[in-house]
């Protein structure tokens, strides 16, 4: 379906949140999802502010933690992609939870998603 741009630094395991899961039962939410991701893991930031992209260039170098947000307006879908600074695991998730929920809620989700290999 799309043609995979080499990784430019490692996702680790990929977990997807429960909201986006569901979600995802609708195709074209579902392509916009992967779309979305294999812009991220090609240093494809997608929406953030022109600092929040130096950050993530930054953090690439330095380490630290990464982060992209894309959004479909026709759809008016929005999504975050999140990776640890550790590199040990990326977070799909809707706008709406707190770095803190994902926090909790990606201890619980490893078995759901997809494993980055």
């Amino acid at each position: 379906m799309f043609n995979k741009k080499p990784k430019k630094f490692q996702t680790g395991r990929l977990i997807v949140t429960d909201e986006i899961t569901d979600m995802m039962e609708n195709e074209d939410f579902k392509t916009f999802v992967y779309a979305s991701y294999i812009r991220y893991c090609a240093n494809d930031w997608g929406d953030l502010e022109k600092r929040d992209k130096k950050l993530n260039r930054q953090n690439l170098k330095h380490g630290g933690n990464l982060g992209g947000r894309y959004f479909d307006e026709e759809n008016n879908w929005e999504i975050w992609i999140l990776t640890s600074d550790s590199r040990d695991r990326t977070i799909i998730s809707l706008p709406n939870k707190t770095v803190d929920e994902r926090r909790a809620e990606a201890g619980n989700l490893e078995g759901n998603g997809l494993s980055d290999s």
